[in-house]
């Protein structure tokens, strides 16, 4: 039993004062890889996160004008103005609120561009509002022009009513009249809500730019390569033992 412990430590001596005559190799590996690992960590441009938060208009009540998805799609495929990024949209819950994030090396390109698109989204929307808010207009004025006509053919018939007292057919027709008149005044005020439920989109936080690599730090990628580095130059000590030993 106690030459079984003495082997191995016997053993564990050996390795050790191995990788001491090799100490010079294996710091050399060490020192390779946490070089490289700085190398790499500087060579590789940094990733700078921009977002802008945008409040999307309605063209209805409840409706957006357009929603999030359908923006995120857009920019993907360069419908801006050929611009195209991998865009992250984020769309908080039961809100008209959207955000739009890009990633780049570049922030300051980045900047730019997303004011730009955000400035072409807007343009969008407002010519789809323009167009809605024509239609609703042209809508309005005509029912408008009818209640007028309706109420001019009741204060005519009123007039009548009141010469020909027991015409009853008279009366019978100042209650299609008013019935129409009530319809169609419903249906007018209906037309002015729509209108006024019409919001345009705008911006309500411009461009901020978190200025923080998306890369692991410094320490960290030393840290690992140190290990990996140490780890690999013990293997490569014992490798070229156990070569020798086959030799």
């Amino acid at each position: 039993m106690d030459n079984k412990n003495d082997d191995k430590e016997v053993d564990l001596k050996d390795y050790l004062k191995l990788i001491f005559a090799k100490k010079w190799l294996v710091l050399s590996v060490f020192l390779t890889a946490v070089a490289a690992a700085v190398i790499y960590n500087f060579s590789v441009p940094k990733i700078y996160e921009a977002g802008i938060w945008l409040e999307l208009g309605k063209i209805e009540e409840n409706t957006p004008i357009e929603n999030p998805a359908q923006i995120s799609q857009k920019i993907k495929i360069g419908a801006y103005d050929g611009f195209s990024y991998d865009v992250v949209v984020l769309n908080p819950a039961q809100t008209n609120l959207t955000q739009l994030k890009i990633k780049s090396s570049n922030p300051d390109q980045v900047k730019k561009d997303l004011e730009k698109i955000s400035a072409l989204i807007l343009a969008e929307h407002e010519e789809k509002i323009s167009n809605k808010k024509e239609i609703l207009e042209k809508e309005i004025e005509k029912l408008q022009a009818k209640v007028n006509f309706l109420e001019k053919e009741r204060k005519i018939l009123e007039t009548k009513i009141e010469t020909y007292i027991f015409e009853f057919d008279l009366f019978a027709a100042e209650e299609i009249l008013l019935e129409a008149i009530v319809g169609s005044s419903a249906k007018l005020d209906s037309l002015k809500n729509s209108l006024g439920n019409i919001k345009s989109t705008k911006v309500i936080k411009p461009v901020t730019i978190t200025y923080q690599s998306a890369r692991p730090k410094l320490l960290l990628n030393i840290v690992l390569a140190g290990l990996i580095g140490l780890f690999s130059g013990i293997f490569i000590v014992f490798g070229k033992r156990w070569w020798k030993s086959e030799i």
